[in-house]
């Protein structure tokens, strides 16, 4: 590298400008043009000195963000230093980078002739610098790596570790540099960190351990002869340890160490001298072993042993887990598992007793393990006793708590009545009793009263069923066979119906008349005339069906049903009987009859042909008072308010849904009704719309602890005759959630009559 003298400078500046679009920056003090301020680019350049060794700095200028051409800068050696032989101790780094760059032809140019002053003052105690180049001066990043200096002390009687200096930017407009587009860079300004330095050898660090073994909870003194290490300073100095937690993210400096979590950890390891000299770190590595620990965890509620034996209510919350905690020989939190010996149900019908087993693990495989004995008392559900049904007539007084009392274990349990009887208005009423334990389990009991008309009523004529026949010549004939007579008051009147003309001849073919009459207690009268075709041939019935059977019915409920002969058959009329009208009111009108059920049994209905063809079709039916035990599940029942909803038939599973049909009350009282119904984990999985009715069908879910859950069905049906059906289907829809993944659905099909 060639080296400008003072007495040259003008001169190649003078060539330079001549020679080049460059100009080395101080030659052109009042350059204006492409001249950018420190305002203009909001950053300094930077000052960096790097200690190499005792008494080697290297200086650099960092923060040179464009392509420089040339650059100038001044130095100070502040302190008790100075360069060891002159100007001949600054080493250049620029030119032994220069000469890697052309050999690997990172240049476009096969030249780049470096021209450089370092100017060192003694007095001063400085160095002034000025680098221009041929085409651009190398840089790593942002920073340009100058020289390196070699330096002793000034004063030979100061110890040479104890020599302490800086360097420092000289003047600090001296810094400026020119790029390669001939943008000068000026009063750039110039930072530094302002670090001591000392003439001082850092020590040095070995450990004879790859790594050190202890167990958990132990302490560790971090002394050399505990981690193997040995530290050496060839000047002499005192020499401390000083040991970092690399576990920590803020690596603490330690002087022990311990950890109650096994694995592997590591240390750093430094040797620091009495001027702050840091030796290269070493890391050692410390694993820390289980300790033999036999002790079994504990496990506690509240921080007290766990009760073995708990006794609670039905109905009352129990949290198994609640509080539950559990920790090992050293006080490490542990995780707690529960298992049952069956599922667990918080409300049973019957007292049980569930074990419940609660188990802890620790690190060590220890395993505490606690049997709890949790005994069920079943919350029985309130007794109501002395409800009855009533029959009063208008004017009568009645007080629905009369002789009606309810039982319970609370003892401050009341019973609520609701009751919109009216003495004054004839009509049939319902009476709802309910009462509530402090449990939540409610009974309700439901009578009903029947409000008769004075003797100045208006009395109904009765209505006579029959149909149209045709017989075959020749065969008897009574007329009295197919007909049948039912009336509001007296109901049954069949036995009454009288022939008041019958011209039938059925020796000779033809049509004839027959014309029958019946009379009501009252003395009302209906009369009724058919038709009778006596032919030749007949073709007799070959089938008979009751298209819509079911297996229960509930007290107090009706359903209608339907039968048919094939159609082929000449004489289509029909027959129906029952086994027991003690259980069943069938009231015959025509193919079509309807039953009511009146007392609780088995009873069959059946269906005959009338044309000698002695064909019939049958079916059981079960009555029952859904209000009793095990006849529907408690979920349904404790929804159903007979005042809202007639429970028909059902039996409360996917494939025999409770029947609830809908009465002629107020949207209000209905929606509260729909309201309760939600309660349950209600959803709708289906609907089916006829011309007559609509049905719901509606899944309830009730849930289980360590089980599976439960679901029960019911059919809500709305006759859409009635005046609030639309709203009433409004409110279900509104109210109640559509299940969206309907595998649930019965296709459609309903138990409806």
């Amino acid at each position: 590298m060639r080296k400008l003298k003072s007495s040259v400078k003008t001169a190649v500046v003078s060539t330079l400008a001549l020679t080049s679009t460059a100009a080395i920056i101080y030659a052109v003090p009042n350059m204006k043009a492409n001249d950018v301020k420190s305002t203009d680019i909001g950053n300094k350049l930077k000052l960096d000195v790097e200690k190499i060794d005792r008494d080697t700095v290297k200086v650099s200028i960092d923060n040179v963000q464009d392509i420089p051409k040339s650059i100038q800068f001044s130095v100070k050696l502040d302190g008790n230093v100075k360069l060891a032989n002159g100007e001949s101790s600054i080493k250049d780094l620029i030119k032994p980078q220069v000469q890697a760059r052309l050999a690997s032809n990172e240049y476009q140019d096969s030249s780049n002739d470096i021209l450089a002053d370092y100017t060192y003052n003694q007095d001063s105690n400085t160095i002034d610098v000025l680098i221009t180049s041929e085409n651009s001066l190398p840089k790593l990043g942002n920073k340009i790596e100058v020289f390196e200096l070699d330096l002793k002390a000034s004063d030979k009687t100061t110890k040479q570790g104890g020599t302490t200096y800086k360097v420092v930017p000289n003047d600090k407009d001296e810094y400026k540099y020119l790029s390669v587009t001939n943008k000068e860079y000026s009063d750039l300004g110039v930072v530094s960190d302002d670090e001591t330095l000392s003439l001082n050898t850092a020590p040095t660090i070995t450990s004879s351990k790859d790594f050190i073994k202890i167990v958990e909870g132990e302490k560790l003194e971090l002394t050399p002869q505990n981690l193997g290490i040995t530290m050496k300073d060839i000047d002499g100095d005192a020499v401390e340890l000083q040991v970092k937690d690399l576990s920590q993210s803020n690596k603490p400096v330690i002087t022990t160490f311990s950890k109650q979590t096994p694995g592997l950890y590591s240390l750093e390891c430094r040797a620091i001298d009495s001027y702050n000299e840091k030796s290269e770190p070493i890391e050692i590595q410390v694993y820390v072993d289980y300790a033999n620990v036999k002790d079994l965890p504990t496990i506690t509620r509240d921080g007290q042993a766990l009760q073995t034996n708990i006794t609670i209510s039905g109905g009352d919350i129990f949290k198994p887990l609640e509080n539950v905690k559990a920790v090992d020989a050293k006080g490490r939190e542990l995780e707690v598992k529960v298992s049952t010996d069956k599922a667990l149900e918080l409300d049973p019908e019957n007292d049980t007793t569930y074990v419940l087993t609660y188990t802890a693990v620790d690190t060590y495989g220890n395993e505490a393990k606690i049997q709890v004995n949790l005994n069920v008392i079943a919350n029985k559900a309130p007794v109501i006793s002395g409800v009855k049904n009533h029959t009063l007539k208008v004017g009568d007084s009645f007080d629905p708590r009369a002789g009606v009392h309810v039982t319970d274990e609370d003892d401050d349990i009341q019973l609520v009545v609701d009751s919109n009887v009216n003495t004054n208005l004839a009509g049939e009423y319902r009476v709802l009793y309910s009462a509530t334990d402090s449990k939540g389990k409610t009974t309700r009991v439901q009578s009903i009263v029947k409000v008769n008309p004075k003797m100045s009523s208006i009395n109904h004529v009765p209505v006579i069923y029959a149909n149209d026949t045709t017989i075959k010549l020749g065969d008897a004939f009574n007329p009295l066979s197919i007909v049948t007579a039912y009336d509001e008051e007296d109901k049954d009147l069949t036995q009454s119906v009288e022939v008041v003309k019958n011209n039938v001849d059925t020796k000779k073919e033809g049509n004839y008349t027959v014309t029958y009459r019946v009379k009501d207690k009252n003395g009302a009268t209906a009369t009724k005339t058919i038709t009778v075709t006596v032919v030749k041939g007949v073709t007799l019935a070959s089938e008979i069906k009751i298209s819509n059977k079911f297996n229960n019915l509930y007290l107090g409920a009706s359903k209608e049903i339907n039968a048919a002969v094939n159609k082929e058959a000449d004489i289509k009329d029909i027959k129906w009987s029952v086994s027991d009208t003690n259980i069943l009111n069938l009231e015959a009108k025509g193919n079509t009859a309807k039953v009511t059920a009146k007392g609780e049994g088995k009873v069959v209905i059946t269906a005959t042909t009338t044309d000698g063809s002695n064909l019939s079709d049958s079916f059981e039916v079960t009555v029952q008072d859904f209000k009793k035990d095990d006849v529907i599940p408690d979920v349904i029942a404790n929804i159903i308010d007979t005042n809202i909803v007639t429970p028909v038939s059902g039996q409360g599973d996917l494939n025999s849904p409770v029947e609830l049909e809908v009465k002629d009350v107020k949207s209000e009282d209905f929606t509260n009704f729909v309201k309760d119904l939600k309660k349950g984990n209600s959803k709708i999985v289906d609907t089916i719309e006829t011309k007559e009715f609509t049905v719901y069908k509606i899944k309830l879910t009730k849930y289980r602890l360590f089980a599976r859950n439960t679901e029960y069905y019911v059919e809500l049906k709305i006759d859409n005759s009635l005046a609030n059906a639309s709203k009433y289907k409004e409110i279900v829809v509104n109210t109640l959630k559509v299940e969206e993944d309907n595998n649930n659905s019965n296709g459609g099909n309903t138990s409806g009559g």
